[in-house]
């Protein structure tokens, strides 16, 4: 999606410019992420394609924790992207550990 060296300005340009209208790009962000979750079996479950706004996506995608979302990642380790992500895996990265046990994420091109 981006060069490197065009990386660091989009991601400052773009937060820069969510604060001249947060809710306006709230919006946006989350336009795009239910677009990226319906092409995926757990958007899918969750009927992604039926949400309108905040409300909608609160009640279709409750709070979860790492362990309820490991089975859809076992999937991606398979091969099997879709059940989670809308696009293959670039890498995964393992957090820090912070708030408990460190975890293991996939990371894709796209950033919603």
């Amino acid at each position: 999606m981006f060069q490197n060296e065009n990386l660091l300005d989009y991601i400052v340009c773009s937060r820069y410019e969510s604060l001249k209208n947060p809710e306006k790009h709230q919006k946006l962000v989350l336009e795009r992420l239910v677009s990226q979750y319906s092409k995926t079996r757990y958007g899918q479950t969750h009927n992604a394609s039926q949400i309108r706004d905040l409300a909608d996506f609160r009640h279709a995608f409750p709070v979860v924790n790492y362990n309820a979302l490991n089975p859809y990642f076992t999937e991606v380790i398979k091969g099997e992207y879709s059940a989670i992500l809308s696009e293959p895996v670039l890498c995964w990265v393992m957090t820090g550990g912070s708030t408990g046990k460190a975890k293991v994420l996939p990371v894709t091109k796209n950033p919603y």
